[in-house]
């Protein structure tokens, strides 16, 4: 299995980040080609900051899309973020298996 780093094809929605009060950074995505049942194995690692002080205002997601060439969805995850648990940044990874190598990945911020 080869590791291609996919990180240049994330969007992000930043006008979102910013209506949540939190910056999503350091983020790094790569897939990998399984040799056996044509899937795609994907990664994305990152950190959520909050823009002001050391706290987020609401429990949030973090929702991670991935879109083929046709800008269909092919595979999604998301991350939960705490209101009660946070403190300062979280770092958080989301796995995702899917059957087509993605074009684009989305990554965007959701209050619950």
């Amino acid at each position: 299995m080869s590791v291609q780093d996919v990180t240049s094809k994330i969007e992000r929605l930043e006008s979102m980040e910013e209506k949540l009060g939190i910056s999503i950074e350091a983020l790094y995505a790569e897939i990998r080609e399984s040799n056996k049942n044509n899937e795609y194995f994907f990664s994305l690692n990152g950190e959520i900051h909050p823009t002001k002080g050391t706290t987020v205002d609401k429990t949030m997601r973090i929702v991670v899309t991935l879109h083929d060439d046709a800008g269909r969805i092919v595979g999604r995850q998301e991350h939960w973020v705490s209101r009660e648990s946070f403190f300062g940044l979280e770092s958080f990874s989301v796995n995702i298996t899917t059957q087509t190598f993605p074009c684009k990945i989305r990554i965007y911020p959701t209050k619950f």
